[in-house]
């Protein structure tokens, strides 16, 4: 059984301004990012090591070495299902399949990969988190100074 982190608040389990969250279930690309937009998010984006370690601060699962990523390469151009920018690449030793089109990460080593977007696989999901003040922000990665208008 994976455990599920589908709830109100995201202690550790956030990178950026976003609480990432496994799934229930193993599912297809599609299938996950379906379930992931049905709990107002995504599949999750990485953009940097923090969110590597975010995500495997999310525990030990031991049903899961890798999960679907919201990436995906296609004719040697990748994008994000999130639409945000795809700034930061953790290729293995051997690089990404292009015959294969979903981007999948290995729990362990942050590592990427692509698959057949037909295969079920373990998956995270990214939702946005609420921001309550400065000290949330700075958190969450914004800026080092801590200076922040409120607007």
């Amino acid at each position: 059984m994976i455990v599920s982190v589908y709830g109100i608040t995201c202690t550790q389990s956030n990178s950026r301004n976003h609480c990432i969250h496994v799934g229930p279930n193993m599912r297809t690309w599609e299938s996950a990012e379906a379930f992931c937009q049905s709990r107002s998010g995504h599949l999750t984006s990485i953009h940097n090591k923090k969110d590597i370690a975010a995500i495997k601060g999310l525990g030990n699962l031991e049903e899961c070495k890798t999960y679907w990523t919201g990436g995906q390469c296609r004719y040697e151009k990748c994008t994000w299902i999130d639409h945000s920018k795809f700034d930061f690449r953790k290729t293995g030793p051997k690089y990404v399949n292009s015959s294969y089109h979903c981007i999948y990460s290995s729990f362990s080593t942050g590592l990427w990969d692509t698959a057949d977007c037909n295969k079920k696989k373990c998956f995270v999901c990214e939702t946005g988190m609420t921001m309550s003040d400065c000290a949330d922000w700075y958190k969450a990665g914004y800026r080092d100074d801590g200076e922040y208008s409120i607007t």
